[in-house]
């Protein structure tokens, strides 16, 4: 090692799952969308599943209301402008009348 050279302990750069920015862009924007649609109080549930064709984001509401729709709407709306992926579609389910035998498989991400 030269002189006034010391090795940061750090090791070579790590190279994780985002290491491109645009992945790092895509990220970025789910991020926000999951944040302004978590922020709509009515909002009880966020699930995520995935299809052959690509995936679902499912948002759970405590009852019917279309003013909290028409923010998840905003929300999505900003999401499909930044860079939503191929085959990604969003479904608002308000109230408790859709069976869970009706919903796909999904990964819960939030629930109140």
């Amino acid at each position: 090692m030269a002189v006034g050279t010391q090795a940061s302990g750090r090791g070579p750069s790590i190279v994780g799952p985002w290491s491109d920015p645009a992945q790092m862009h895509e990220v970025a924007a789910v991020v926000r969308l999951l944040t302004e649609i978590w922020t709509v109080p009515q909002v009880t549930k966020i699930g995520l599943a995935a299809r052959e064709t690509g995936i679902d984001l499912w948002i759970f509401m405590s009852e019917e209301d279309y003013e909290a729709e028409g923010l998840i709407s905003l929300a999505e709306r900003d999401y499909l402008n930044a860079s939503a992926p191929p085959g990604f579609l969003l479904h608002v389910a308000p109230g408790t009348d859709i069976a869970p035998s009706m919903l796909p498989p999904m990964t819960i991400l939030l629930e109140r």
